[in-house]
């Protein structure tokens, strides 16, 4: 293998470990940062626990102890991005007479759920590029001393 191909096989290395340093940071971010308490009424919180009981846990794709945990998120206050989400999938996976409401109170769920995914969306695009910019950052030094690019780190080749 010459030192070029070498090169590039060190430079997949790198976008694979940039990849997965955003998708922690980014996974991080979810389960850190809350959803505006004062964007959800007493009435999606009612709904959204009873949507996520008449939800079976396989139907969120997640983790059985991550359904635990978004249930307990019900009772708080404060839930988390990722909490939100998945409440949010559950609410619109369940129609108004599962949820025991006339069409005119759905009809009101209904926007605000629209609204705050909206919200949701805006937010977890925000987090996303955010957490590229920063793998970018926490990379670009392994990436300029993989090409030899000057101001980057240079191979040390020592005697022991």
């Amino acid at each position: 293998m010459n030192e070029q191909q070498q090169k590039m096989q060190a430079l997949g290395r790198i976008a694979q470990e940039k990849q997965h340093y955003a998708a922690n940071l980014f996974s991080k971010r979810l389960n850190s940062e809350f959803f505006p308490k004062e964007k959800l009424s007493d009435l999606w919180r009612e709904k959204t626990a009873l949507a996520l009981q008449l939800s079976p846990p396989m139907a969120s794709r997640i983790p059985l102890a991550d359904f635990a945990d978004v249930l307990a998120g019900c009772e708080n206050k404060n839930i988390t991005l990722f909490q939100f989400g998945v409440m949010s999938n559950a609410i619109e996976a369940v129609s108004a007479n599962q949820l025991g409401m006339c069409p005119a109170s759905y009809f009101d769920l209904v926007k605000e759920v629209v609204e705050n995914i909206k919200h949701y969306q805006a937010r977890i695009n925000a987090i996303c590029n955010e957490c590229d910019i920063q793998a970018e950052k926490e990379i670009s030094m392994k990436k300029a001393a993989t090409l030899g690019e000057k101001g980057g780190l240079k191979p040390v080749v020592g005697e022991a």
